[in-house]
């Protein structure tokens, strides 16, 4: 585990104190639980930023290293699958997401778990895998702009396609660094879904389009009649080897128009 030094910023919105890391003092992989000082909790709709309690940093500090513990026995090849609907894992992912992340980003991150299940199991993805990915997909969505900044460039996430480095734009790259190195979670479909969430990049594959789509359609935050749209599609179309690309396209004219 390394040692990471901390220091302290204000959050712009509310003026609050909390601490993010500073640079780690060596380069094993693997994250000490003070790298958990950066995330805050973030409300969907005013981005108001809430430090955790000594008490939640302990607890979330345990999960981790529960469900990091957990994620070290995954076998190789198929055998893999049988962790990823494992109630243990999805109890102790639960816990810990709730702790990360406000009321209404933890429901929009249930919906797009339930929704990429949904859209997997008619594409003939596996749906656990998919259900994983949906769940942890915004991880890293309680980050305030300038705890995106130093840990971007702390530990080299930096894209020169998304010059500008901030909570919104980056939440998925770090959210990805930190379900590999924090969790455990080694699954490369898995830590491409929620590296490319926001994007259509070719580099995430086919699998992360899942997450893409469940991302823009699931109904507890987004428009009811585009997701009965889109899965509508998916369901009539599921045999089609572009069906996920096409689903895209409806979820970014449908976004593009608002």
């Amino acid at each position: 585990m390394i040692s990471v030094n901390l220091f302290f910023v204000k959050n712009n919105t509310d003026k609050r104190i909390f601490k993010i890391p500073s640079k780690p003092s060596c380069a094993t992989p693997i994250l000490s639980a003070p790298f958990t000082d950066c995330f805050v909790r973030s409300n969907i709709t005013f981005g108001e930023a809430i430090k955790l309690s000594k008490s939640e940093k302990e607890q979330s500090t345990r999960l981790e290293g529960e469900i990091f513990a957990i994620m070290q026995k995954v076998p190789e090849g198929k055998a893999a699958k049988k962790v990823y609907r494992t109630p243990t894992l999805h109890a102790k992912i639960n816990e810990w997401l709730k702790l990360r992340v406000s009321k209404d980003r933890y429901n929009h991150s249930k919906g797009v778990e339930a929704t990429a299940r949904k859209i997997a199991t008619m594409v003939g993805f596996d749906p656990d895998k998919a259900a994983l990915a949906g769940l942890l997909h915004d991880n890293a969505k309680g980050f305030s702009d300038k705890a995106a900044v130093k840990t971007v460039k702390n530990f080299k996430l930096f894209d020169p396609e998304l010059p500008k480095v901030n909570h919104q734009k980056y939440h998925g790259r770090i959210g990805a660094y930190f379900t590999e190195k924090v969790l455990g979670i080694k699954d490369s479909s898995i830590i491409n879904a929620i590296r490319y969430h926001s994007h259509e990049k070719k580099e995430g594959g086919t699998f992360h389009l899942i997450i893409h789509i469940a991302d823009s359609i699931e109904p507890a935050l987004r428009d009811k009649d585009l997701y009965k749209k889109v899965m509508d599609f998916i369901d009539e179309h599921k045999k089609d080897k572009d069906v996920l690309t096409k689903a895209g396209d409806i979820c970014r004219e449908f976004y593009d128009k608002k």
